[in-house]
């Protein structure tokens, strides 16, 4: 599986995306995947509400939660691509 996160943050220094996503898969364990270690592959990103952001082309939701403004986290689950698709 291929797990995708964004953290929509309000907050000047948030601390380092990588500190977030692990308690984020933990999170999700048993509500969409048996066991974090189905993750094969991980997409992490956190933007600042503050700055400008383009929300064209992105998913509804995300597009929606930038255009409430309130800070908050998107998860998307997917399968893995095959290795050769992804590294180019």
């Amino acid at each position: 599986m291929k797990f995708t996160m964004v953290y929509l943050s309000d907050d000047a220094a948030p601390g380092d995306i990588n500190n977030f996503v692990k308690p984020v898969q933990d999170a999700l364990c048993a509500c969409i995947y048996a066991d974090d270690s189905m993750i094969r592959d991980v997409s992490a990103h956190m933007r600042f509400l503050n700055e400008p952001n383009a929300i064209r082309d992105l998913p509804h939701k995300l597009a929606q939660a930038f255009i409430s403004g309130e800070a908050c986290v998107y998860v998307a689950i997917h399968d893995s691509a095959e290795l050769a698709d992804v590294i180019k």
